[in-house]
């Protein structure tokens, strides 16, 4: 009776160990990118588009020196140029009498993943990805006068697992990939301890009063 007491009490153990692992795997979520495109882009294009028309030309000023403020001059660059707008330089020796400028004042991010499950062997299964930005950007007319102007800081968070963190980052951009911070020590040793000797003396008061019965 004791042998088969150890058998079902290891099969248990295993089971639960291993559950985690069967667990269907989540949706895909949005890559780091995406994320910066939605908090740094839109905002400064839903401005244009309630200021200025396709036909008026638009001169582009970067005023940060950052591989994430010329991600963000380039991508602008690209946008309204696909939309057929006159886009310019604000360089121009010339520039029209009728224009506007966008000027990029200040672009930063913050990614951070905190580590908030473990598995058995005290590895990280999930973390909660934050995402903070801070954008700030003015547009002039050809008067110089400040016509609109936006500083805000936004945020993003959510849940990814282990397995999903290289696909949510951009192996070509390095300020994709976020800093990795795992659960406390007490995190890793406690909690998993709890769970195991709470598991384990359900087993075996179950199997006891079963005996027992």
């Amino acid at each position: 009776m004791s042998m088969n007491l150890s058998k079902n009490i290891l099969l248990i153990f295993i089971c639960t160990g291993t559950l985690p692992f069967l667990v269907p795997l989540q949706a895909q979520p949005v890559s780091n990118l995406d994320v910066l495109d939605s908090l740094l882009v839109e905002p400064i294009v839903q401005s244009i588009d309630s200021l200025i028309s396709e036909d008026t030309p638009l001169m582009l000023q970067n005023e940060v020196d950052s591989p994430v403020g010329k991600w963000l001059f380039r991508r602008l660059r690209l946008e309204f140029l696909q939309r057929g707008m006159d886009v310019r330089d604000s360089g121009e020796a010339s520039p029209p009498d009728s224009h506007y400028t966008l000027i990029l004042d200040a672009s930063e991010i913050a990614i951070l993943y905190r580590g908030i499950d473990t598995d058995l062997l005290f590895r990280t299964t999930r973390y909660r990805r934050t995402i903070e930005t801070m954008l700030s950007f003015y547009i002039r007319n050809n008067h110089e006068s400040i016509i609109h102007s936006h500083s805000k800081t936004e945020n993003y968070s959510d849940t990814v697992s282990r397995s999903q963190l290289n696909e949510i980052e951009n192996k070509m951009l390095d300020f994709t990939r976020g800093e990795k911070t795992g659960s406390t020590l007490i995190q890793k040793i406690f909690e998993p301890a709890v769970v195991t000797v709470a598991t384990l003396g359900v087993v075996y008061l179950f199997f006891s009063l079963r005996s027992g019965s």
